[in-house]
């Protein structure tokens, strides 16, 4: 089983059943192990158990207009870090890991495929743009045409856009501007 865990602000009339059934609903095999409720001014965390044989999209589908999803909990080697998804600049495949790199200059590396990552982080917030990287939609600083097309993020990395992701990736930003 995979193991993750979501923190989430969700208003007080939101039936937490409710929740766990919509999660339960639309990823088959998967456990709700444990439920925080009120952490902090609303926050509550809950941990999930997936399959190994299969994505979970935890967030995509909590993510019903009512949540506002603010951290992941990320495995590392030493433990499990609670990181704000707003800090996330982009991920970046490594084999069969994946490295977190995030706006404090820090990385993570993780031994999640990057495609773990694609399924289960929210497409409103982050965008696949290659074969080898993720962004975060609302940290980079500019996109260019030419040479293919390719982005610069706010720690000044150049990620490059390739023509499979293009179209996807134009279409997400036409929406947001």
């Amino acid at each position: 089983m995979k193991n993750f865990a979501l923190l989430f602000t969700a208003p007080e009339d939101l039936d937490m059943n409710t929740l766990i059934l919509n999660i339960q609903k639309h990823n088959k095999g998967i456990n709700i192990t444990e439920i925080y409720p009120d952490l902090l001014e609303g926050d509550k965390l809950v941990q999930l158990n997936c399959p190994l044989n299969k994505h979970c999209t935890g967030i995509e589908s909590f993510n019903n207009g009512h949540t506002n999803f603010k951290n992941l909990g990320i495995h590392d080697l030493e433990g499990v870090s609670m990181e704000e998804m707003e800090t996330i600049l982009y991920i970046t495949a490594k084999g069969s890991s994946a490295e977190i790199n995030f706006l404090k200059e820090s990385k993570i590396t993780v031994s999640k495929p990057l495609a773990y990552y694609d399924s289960l982080l929210p497409k409103h917030l982050f965008c696949r743009v290659s074969r080898y990287h993720i962004i975060n939609l609302h940290k980079f600083k500019k996109y260019y045409n030419e040479d293919g097309g390719y982005i610069i993020m706010e720690d000044m990395q150049i990620i490059h856009v390739t023509d499979s992701y293009r179209e996807n990736f134009l279409h997400i930003i036409d929406k947001l501007s």
